[in-house]
């Protein structure tokens, strides 16, 4: 979605096209606002009923990292991980990662969420950005070797790292 036109009585927005980027306008009967914290319907909903929420920074930041099966495979206690329909969390101070198997036991999805450290303070500036393996070593460098086994089956460069950050209450 490029554009709230408008919310009624039938919501439309123009697309941008991914492939020759030609815009469409759409009318549809119901538009869901799920589109995170950067969301463009919550966005034109505001701007259309005067309202001004910002974002508001948290302080937090998360990792977020998917190891194929292919990587963990080797190692029988990554192995039972990967292959169990359960989810796994570490939990130390101010800090903790969560991780489950997904994609029919293929692919294994792990957050953290800690400290933000690395972004700048300002909402307005950037979301996300390719963490450096070395820095989750550090921020987890207490947590047990079944993680640090985990971390280490990242290459570098595959993580990715994001502010935390939330909407102001509305009026």
């Amino acid at each position: 979605m490029e554009e709230i036109i408008s919310f009624g009585p039938h919501p439309t927005f123009t697309t941008l096209s991914r492939t020759d980027n030609s815009t469409a306008t759409v009318e549809v009967d119901i538009l869901l606002g799920a589109d995170g914290i950067k969301s463009r319907v919550r966005t034109g909903m505001l701007q259309a009923l005067n309202i001004d929420a910002k974002i508001v920074d948290t302080e937090q930041a998360a990792y977020r990292i998917m190891l194929k099966r292919d990587q963990m495979k080797h190692d029988p206690e990554l192995l039972e991980l990967i292959d169990s329909s359960r989810v796994t969390r570490w939990i130390g101070e101010r800090r903790h990662v969560i991780a489950y198997p997904v994609s029919a036991n293929q692919v294994y999805n792990i957050s953290t969420a800690h400290p933000d450290t690395h972004f700048a303070a300002a909402p307005s500036a950037t979301y996300t950005t390719r963490g450096e393996k070395a820095a989750v070593f550090e921020v987890y460098k207490d947590f047990g070797e079944l993680v640090h086994k985990l971390f280490a089956l990242v290459p570098e460069g595959e993580v990715c790292e994001w502010k935390l950050r939330v909407h102001e209450p509305l009026p």
